[in-house]
C-alpha cells in the first residue's frame, strides 16, 4: 500500500509542477507575439512616417507599399524587389478581406492607410525577430523539461525520505500481528484443551470456550490478512465455472436462513465461467453471504445475482435492512468497522469484509458497497 502511495504522491506532485511549467510556457508563447506585434506596429508607423516624407534611407530592409484600386486590382509601388509576387498578393487580399488598421499575413505585419479614394496597404516582414523570439521560446521549453526532470529526481529522493520511515513502521506493524497471532495460538489452545476437561453444564466453562472459538477466529483472519499484506498469500489460477460455486456456497446458507426466518433468492445466469482465484472468491462470497444474513432485517430477503457485464462477471449480494448511515457504506470494509448496535448480538469481528476487500484488491477485482438507511444494503463484486 505504501509503494501505491509514493507513486499516487509522485504523480500529484509532479502533475502540478508540469501543470505550472505548461502555464510558464504559454505565458511566455503569448507574451512573445504581443512583442512581436507591438514591435512591429511601432516599426510600420515609423516606416510609414519616413516613406511619406520621402526619406527612403531610413526605411527598414523587407518593407513595401502597395496601392489598391479596385478589388482585385493593386500595385506594389515601392519595394517589390524584395518580395514575390505570391507574397505580396497574399498581404494585399489580406488587408482588403479584414477591413483592420493593422494586421498580419504570416510573419508579414501590415498598416492599411487612405491616400484619398487609393488603399494603400505599408508591410514590413518580421520573420527575423519572430524567428529570434521562437528561438528563446524553444530554449525556454528545453530548460522547463530538463527542470521538470530535475524535479522528477528530486521529488522521487523526498518521497523515498518521507515514505521510508512509515514503510518501516507499516512494515513493524505488519510483523508484530503476525508474531502476536502465531504466539497467541498456543495458549488459546492450552486454554481450549482445558476447558474440554472441565465440566460442561457450568456457564462459565461454556462463556471460555466459547471466547476461545472466537479468538481462535480472530487470530486466523489476522493471519490471513498479515499474509495478504506481506505478499505471502499463495494465489492459484485456475479456469472454474463461478456460477457452480455461487450456487455451491448459497446451498451452505439455505438451513441458517430457514433457521432465522430469512429469505434467500438467486438469479444466477448459469455457465459463466472465469479464470482466477477460485478460493479467493469462494470466501467472498461466504463472508457476503454470512454478513447479509447476520445483518439483513427480520424475516427479510437476501437476494445473490450474477450477471456478465460484456468481458466482466458481476456478482451482487443484497439484503433488507442497514444500520450503516448512507455516507457510510465504504467504511464497511474497513478493519474492525462494526455496527455495535447489532455487532453485540451476532458476534463477528470486524474483519469479515476487510478480508474481502484484501482478497478483491489483491486480485485486481473492484468491491463496493452501497447503505440506504433503514432499508437495505448492496455490496456488488466486479470480476
Amino acid at each position: 500500500m505504501t509503494g501505491r502511495s509514493k507513486i499516487r504522491f509522485i504523480t500529484a506532485i509532479m502533475i502540478l509542477i508540469t501543470l505550472a511549467f505548461a502555464a510558464v510556457f504559454i505565458v511566455a508563447a503569448y507574451e512573445n507575439r504581443n512583442v512581436l506585434v507591438r514591435e512591429s506596429k511601432t516599426c510600420l508607423d515609423f516606416a510609414c512616417e519616413n516613406y511619406d516624407s520621402g526619406n527612403a534611407a531610413a526605411l527598414p530592409q523587407r518593407f513595401f507599399v502597395a496601392e489598391v484600386y479596385a478589388e482585385n486590382v493593386h500595385e506594389v509601388v515601392f519595394g517589390a524587389e524584395d518580395f514575390t509576387a505570391e507574397e505580396t498578393d497574399d498581404v494585399v487580399s489580406c488587408a482588403v478581406l479584414k477591413d483592420y488598421e493593422y494586421g498580419s499575413c504570416g510573419d508579414i505585419f501590415y498598416r492599411r492607410a487612405y491616400d484619398g479614394a487609393t488603399l494603400k496597404i505599408y508591410a514590413v516582414d518580421a520573420g527575423e525577430k519572430a524567428a529570434l523570439l521562437n528561438r528563446s521560446l524553444n530554449t525556454l521549453l528545453i530548460t522547463l523539461f530538463i527542470a521538470d526532470a530535475l524535479l522528477f529526481l528530486a521529488v522521487v529522493g523526498v518521497s523515498t525520505k518521507i515514505f521510508s520511515p512509515i514503510k518501516q513502521t507499516i512494515l513493524k506493524q505488519r510483523r508484530f500481528i503476525s508474531d502476536a497471532s502465531h504466539e497467541l495460538k498456543t495458549p488459546l489452545a492450552i486454554i481450549s484443551a482445558n476447558a474440554e476437561v472441565l465440566d460442561d453444564s457450568s456457564p462459565y466453562v461454556k462463556s471460555i470456550k466459547k471466547q476461545v472459538e472466537r479468538m481462535d477466529y480472530l487470530l486466523a483472519d489476522m493471519l490471513f490478512l498479515a499474509k495478504i499484506d506481506e505478499g505471502r498469500k499463495e494465489t492459484v489460477k485456475e479456469e472454474f465455472c463461478v456460477s457452480e460455486e455461487v450456487t455451491d456456497v448459497m446451498l451452505t446458507f439455505d438451513a441458517l436462513c430457514y433457521e432465522k426466518n430469512k429469505r434467500l433468492t438467486s438469479d444466477v445466469t448459469p455457465d459463466i465461467t472465469y479464470t482466477g482465484d477460485k478460493a479467493g472468491l469462494k470466501r467472498i462470497v461466504n463472508i457476503l453471504l454470512d454478513n447479509a444474513v447476520k445483518y439483513s432485517a427480520d424475516k427479510g430477503e437476501i437476494r445473490v445475482s450474477l450477471k456478465k457485464s460484456g468481458q466482466r462477471v458481476v456478482l451482487t449480494v443484497k439484503n433488507d435492512g442497514s444500520a450503516v448511515p448512507d455516507e457510510m457504506s465504504d467504511r464497511i470494509f474497513e478493519r474492525f468497522f462494526r455496527d455495535d448496535s447489532r455487532a453485540r448480538e451476532y458476534g463477528g469481528n470486524g474483519l469479515g469484509l476487510s478480508i474481502a476487500k484484501s482478497i478483491a484488491t489483491d486480485n485486481g477485482w473492484n468491491i463496493s458497497a452501497e447503505s440506504v438507511f433503514g432499508k437495505s444494503m448492496t455490496v456488488t463484486l466486479v470480476l
